[in-house]
């Protein structure tokens, strides 16, 4: 059964982004400055910076794919200053420190180490077991009525399903389909919801924004209604306006 939740139920539980970016962005900035002068203020601003990262590293660990279904903008600019906040000192030590040192090469064994952590901390958070990714197929073929539209398809990398969405209409619609075999094949209206441009999609199934269970909260027909068609290499489908959308090869 799939459980509901209301909508940014933990963003506000979070600080504001002006206070993750004072922080954090204080942080790398004064590091790097100061660093870049003095390699020996590396000793202050390295266990500093770490000390700060770290919580917000275990936050976005925890609830990270929920933030990012709620404000993917306020994940990936937490992502960012995170990052610099651990970095920015080390930059600004490495460019005091003579080339090919000692000091210069552990300078960028935290960097990397910094990076790594962060990036594996963002990615179990966003691409977790309770997220699905989606990638942008550029080989497909969208039509309404035989008639070519602009849109796009993503498609689900472990058989979480397909979204189309068409753009010939004054507002862009999203549809989701899912094609289980012999369990049967579904299709359903995404309503006011519409997948983004981007060539990647993560959705998580915290409060999924197109969810196939029953006929579906914002399906404008039913799902039988919408005659739903599977061949190699074609999918067609009644949309809301009563158009036959075909994806194709």
């Amino acid at each position: 059964m799939n459980v509901m939740y209301p909508t940014r139920v933990v963003l506000d539980k979070e600080p504001a982004l002006a206070a993750i970016w004072l922080v954090y962005g204080s942080v790398a900035l004064a590091g790097f400055l100061i660093c870049r002068l003095k390699a020996r203020w590396l000793a202050l601003f390295l266990p500093l910076s770490l000390a700060l990262s770290v919580p917000g590293i275990s936050e976005l660990h925890n609830v990270g794919r929920e933030i990012f279904y709620e404000s993917p903008l306020y994940y990936f600019q937490s992502c960012v200053a995170i990052f610099l906040a651990m970095s920015g000192p080390a930059w600004g030590g490495a460019h005091s420190l003579r080339r090919n040192s000692a000091e210069r090469r552990a300078t960028a064994v935290w960097i990397g180490a910094a990076s790594a952590l962060l990036a594996v901390a963002s990615f179990r958070a966003g691409f977790g077991g309770t997220s699905a990714l989606f990638l942008m197929d550029p080989t497909v073929k969208l039509t309404a009525d035989l008639v070519p539209i602009p849109g796009r398809v993503h498609r689900g990398v472990r058989g979480y399903g397909t979204i189309v969405t068409r753009e010939d209409t004054a507002r862009a619609e999203s549809y989701w389909i899912v094609l289980l075999g012999a369990k049967g094949n579904r299709v359903k209206s995404c309503g006011e919801w519409t997948a983004s441009r981007l060539p990647v999609l993560v959705i998580g199934h915290f409060d999924p924004p197109c969810f196939l269970g029953g006929g579906g909260r914002n399906s404008v027909l039913p799902v039988a209604d919408r005659n739903l068609v599977v061949t190699q290499g074609r999918i067609e489908f009644t949309a809301s306006d009563g158009k036959r959308l075909r994806i194709s090869r």
